[in-house]
């Protein structure tokens, strides 16, 4: 009868193996993170592209006016409705017109948060907490704040100041959504560690036209400063 004899691994080659397993994994792990981060930011610039066919689906629909950033007029009163409502109601059909329930239907609605919330910002941030006005992660420029600006189509063609951006709440350090108005937004940490919108040093931004850009988180920031003169849209 032949016997065979298994050959047992040594303390020293296990450990020479594991060694070599854990250099591996932390060569891999930021190539991961970084694809990760990639793949989110090309559906972060989807959800920006949809926005804005919404938007100009709403449009089409009231003689070429885009909506408000905030106010828009609404039947459930109480300040009207911020843009995402308005713009994801005329496409998908209303929310209750009870503040409270309104807000439950917008948290359990995958279709309105998968939409109109940043994946990348969504991968660094708290849970979803919507309101009954209409949330996002993505902020309107401030022009659109003034009901007496110019918010018809055939006036806005060719600006070249961006229209929508992914924004971070002005008072918050930990929060999904962003403010309604692209102003005052963060692009990079300040001193108080409020977490920026940033992708591999990028910010992105839609334009009226519909096409979407990257740019230095850098560059977004200063397109925020230039953002606060409400008055104008360049």
């Amino acid at each position: 009868m032949k016997k065979y004899c298994l050959k047992q691994f040594t303390l020293i080659e296990l450990l020479v193996v594991i060694a070599i397993i854990g250099i591996l994994a932390s060569m891999l792990l930021p190539v991961l993170g970084k694809a990760r981060k990639t793949s989110q930011a090309a559906l972060s610039i989807n959800n920006l592209k949809q926005i804005s066919i919404s938007a100009m689906i709403y449009a089409d629909d009231n003689n070429s006016v885009l909506p408000y950033a905030t106010g828009n007029v609404h039947p459930k009163g109480g300040g009207g409705a911020d843009w995402p409502r308005t713009i994801y109601e005329h496409i998908f059909g209303m929310f209750s017109l009870d503040n409270d329930t309104a807000k439950e239907e917008m948290d359990n609605d995958s279709k309105y948060n998968g939409m109109l919330y940043c994946p990348v910002l969504l991968g660094e941030r708290d849970a979803i907490n919507n309101r009954h006005g209409g949330r996002s992660a993505y902020s309107m420029n401030v022009y659109f704040e003034k009901p007496n600006n110019d918010y018809n189509l055939n006036a806005l063609s060719g600006k070249i100041e961006p229209y929508i951006m992914p924004g971070t709440p002005s008072n918050s350090q930990s929060a999904a959504h962003a403010d309604s108005k692209l102003d005052n937004s963060r692009f990079e940490e300040n001193d108080n560690g409020f977490p920026a919108y940033s992708y591999n040093d990028k910010a992105l931004a839609l334009f009226i036209g519909g096409h979407v850009e990257t740019m230095s988180a850098g560059h977004g920031g200063s397109i925020d400063a230039i953002v606060e003169e409400d008055s104008d849209f360049q």
